[in-house]
């Protein structure tokens, strides 16, 4: 499993600032050219990467136009292709086997607390079934072997006409033995439609609704492979920092574990609509640009930049911090890179002293805001390859850019 995209792009635009950090000199001009190059080709995916599996309450997801996965009729959600996508979509991976139908009813969604609403103007049907598990090959750290959960699909086995029924898909059978590629929903219960669903009776595994895997593949050899990516994805977080310097703070300013706690994986997955394994990469962006013109950096104490990144898919979010010698310096590099020709919108209120973003969603970048607060300037932005979604919204990276400015 390779990290394509989120790597290079947004290693890429971090890249970038260290010309406008340089004052525009003409290796900085060089380096934008080379980062519209890099953007244009930056290695892209053939298909979409499945969303997490969705909650009854987002069951319908659209894929792009621009992709050609085998779609689910009943969320639309891209079907995973092979272990490697069917371990991204996934928060929980197990064989087990649906034991009873507990209940079949309308809900209204999932409330700010995590539990379900009361139903309005007939709410959503959905079925909670009790499944026990087996084995488990992809862990949450929710449900262990021999133990059950409640899976709750979309839609009603038409039991109580009067609710109606599934047209989309076909709801799985007390008794079924699958594999089961599961979201986890906020009130704990976990989610799926047919694209998590997955019959390994036979030689060759397929989807329990009769659509090809398209990976040819058996039972044991998808449970391999899916544990393998497991034991590479626990190995990757629990890596912890990778720097070309173990601190900064020299000068007197912002050390790399005073950056590292600004800004968190789990500050980032709370406020995800769907939970994603995220990965980290830390880099001492002040050593490096020093190669270039130490000179051009004597007003930046520290430079540390972040990326959490989507562990399979291209895609992530960038975080850097530029803590400067006085405030008036930070602010006069807030000034050069949110300028009239950026196309930042100055927001009102601000976070911090000022701060401006932008909704991009062009180019392999999503949404960018940068932010001024004391001596120190915070920018931060999604990239992804093209043709997938931003990994958070424009709002979410400015819930985000509050909890950084709070922590200061």
């Amino acid at each position: 499993m390779k990290m394509k995209c989120p790597m290079a792009c947004i290693g890429i635009a971090a890249l970038l600032v260290v010309g406008v950090a340089c004052g525009g000199s003409e290796s900085g001009d060089e380096a934008s050219a080379t980062s519209d190059t890099a953007l244009q080709s930056a290695p892209a995916q053939t298909q979409i990467q499945p969303q997490t599996a969705p909650a009854p309450s987002s069951a319908v997801q659209i894929a792009s136009p621009d992709s050609a996965p085998v779609l689910s009729a009943g969320s639309m959600t891209a079907r995973a292709l092979n272990a490697d996508e069917l371990f991204a979509s996934a928060h929980l991976i197990v064989v087990a086997t649906i034991n009873s139908v507990l209940e079949e009813k309308q809900i209204g969604g999932y409330g700010p607390d995590g539990q379900l609403m009361p139903a309005e103007d007939g709410g959503i049907p959905v079925t909670d079934f009790d499944v026990s598990v087996e084995t488990v090959v992809k862990d949450d750290g929710t449900v262990g072997d021999g133990e059950s959960f409640v899976l709750r699909m979309h839609g009603h086995a038409a039991s109580d006409p009067s609710v109606g029924s599934s047209a989309l898909f076909e709801l799985p059978k007390v008794g079924g033995r699958l594999l089961f590629a599961l979201g986890r929903n906020p009130d704990g219960t976990f989610g799926s439609g047919p694209e998590g669903l997955l019959d390994i009776s036979g030689s060759i595994v397929t989807y329990a609704d009769g659509q090809p895997f398209a990976a040819q593949t058996s039972p044991d050899q998808l449970i391999e492979d899916i544990r393998g990516f497991a034991v590479e994805f626990a190995a990757l977080s629990e890596q912890t920092v990778t720097s070309h310097s173990a601190t900064s703070g020299a000068d007197g300013g912002m050390d790399e574990d005073e950056f590292l706690i600004l800004l968190t994986r789990q500050d980032l997955a709370m406020l995800m609509s769907s939970q994603v394994a995220l990965v980290t990469e830390t880099m001492d962006m002040k050593e490096m640009a020093a190669g270039v013109d130490a000179t051009q950096l004597e007003t930046i104490k520290s430079w540390f930049w972040l990326a959490l990144t989507e562990f399979g898919v291209d895609r992530g979010l960038s975080f850097a911090v530029m803590d400067f010698d006085s405030e008036d310096a930070a602010l006069a590099q807030y000034d050069k890179i949110t300028g009239a020709e950026s196309g930042l919108f100055a927001m009102t209120p601000p976070i911090g002293n000022a701060s401006a973003h932008l909704d991009v969603n062009a180019g392999g970048i999503g949404g960018m805001l940068a932010f001024v607060a004391g001596d120190k300037l915070v920018t931060m932005h999604t990239a992804q390859s093209e043709e997938l979604l931003p990994l958070v919204s424009l709002n979410t990276i400015e819930a985000l850019a509050k909890t950084v400015e709070s922590r200061f």
